[in-house]
């Protein structure tokens, strides 16, 4: 049983290696950086937040961001104004531009990943989800952590923390 196991592991892998890979050559042939999505995309969803928002959200540095965030600021994507409050708290938006942006960069992988699920039923899918959440359930009991909301940034700060912990 442990051999199957590991086969079915290393599929797991593969695939997450192979959508890292298109998401690699695809970052490789945009204006968009592959650590500058996750900033805008944090940006658009939570409008006029700060650095220090940002850099926890994301678990980064304060000074990664203050470089990401110059960057997307000097290529047009996003806007930094001076909270009337505090003056020297600048409060990060995302422009037009850098809305147009992430479509251009949402697309090819809403294609990417319609092409991965091709020829699978709804009831197939809803099946496979189901199957892969009650293996993170039990992988994240094992770890002897709550599993996070479905969600990206979550499981990264999971992931941060128990890194830091392991130091």
């Amino acid at each position: 049983m442990l051999e199957l196991y590991g086969r079915l592991v290393g599929k797991m892998e593969r695939v997450h290696l192979l959508r890292r890979m298109f998401s690699q050559q695809l970052t490789n042939n945009t204006t968009l950086h592959f650590g500058q999505v996750p900033v805008l995309l944090y940006i658009r969803e939570h409008d006029r937040c700060t650095q220090v928002d940002l850099a926890e959200a994301l678990h980064v540095t304060p000074a990664s961001i203050a470089t990401s965030t110059k960057r997307l600021q000097k290529a047009g994507y996003l806007t930094k104004t001076v909270n009337e409050n505090n003056l020297r708290c600048k409060q990060l938006s995302i422009t037009e531009e850098g809305k147009r942006a992430l479509e251009l960069h949402k697309e090819p992988f809403d294609a990417f990943d319609r092409a991965a699920f091709s020829g699978f039923s709804n009831e197939e899918l809803d099946t496979l989800a189901a199957y892969l959440d009650r293996i993170a359930r039990n992988m994240a009991q094992q770890i002897g952590e709550e599993l996070p909301a479905d969600n990206i940034f979550a499981m990264q700060a999971l992931l941060n923390r128990i890194m830091e912990q392991a130091k």
